[in-house]
């Protein structure tokens, strides 16, 4: 299944957050195409070296460099392996939506803009059960936010 038919859509809603307040971030994965598309819809976050995570953010600052997350201010997250619940048939024209909170994430302590772009990225296929599910990674436009101050 060519990755063209997955669309990945994200938003968050003020885009003016006070610092220290939660981020709430809306994402849409849909199936473009004409075919029914198995996906993994657990959503896990995590970040881009991370395994076993379907969903990771990218930060930029105003400057353009990448907001760095330190080890010490990672979310140090133990997941499981996707079981068979998580993978689901994504018909044609169908979307599934998650939310999620950013700032559980990336520690939010300076105001300022930030350009904001979120990956789904899937690397289990669901073949221990029988499954041909999509694999790869689909970014999300990037999006505009701006931390004020608290």
């Amino acid at each position: 299944m060519p990755a063209s038919t997955l669309a990945l859509a994200a938003h968050s809603e003020p885009s003016a957050i006070p610092v220290g307040s939660p981020i709430r971030v809306e994402l849409t994965l849909a199936n473009l195409g004409s075919e029914p598309v198995w996906i993994n819809r657990r959503m896990s976050v995590g970040y881009p070296d991370d395994t076993l995570r379907e969903i990771y953010v990218t930060v930029h600052d105003a400057g353009g460099a990448v907001v760095k997350v330190s080890e010490t201010e990672r979310v140090d997250a133990h997941r499981s392996p996707p079981g068979r619940g998580d993978f689901v048939e994504l018909g044609p024209q169908q979307s599934l939506r998650a939310s999620v909170d950013l700032t559980l994430w990336f520690p939010t302590r300076l105001p300022g803009r930030y350009t904001v772009a979120v990956t789904y990225a899937n690397d289990d296929a669901g073949g221990a059960f029988g499954l041909r599910g999509f694999t790869g990674a689909i970014t999300a436009a990037p999006f505009e936010l701006t931390l004020a101050p608290p």
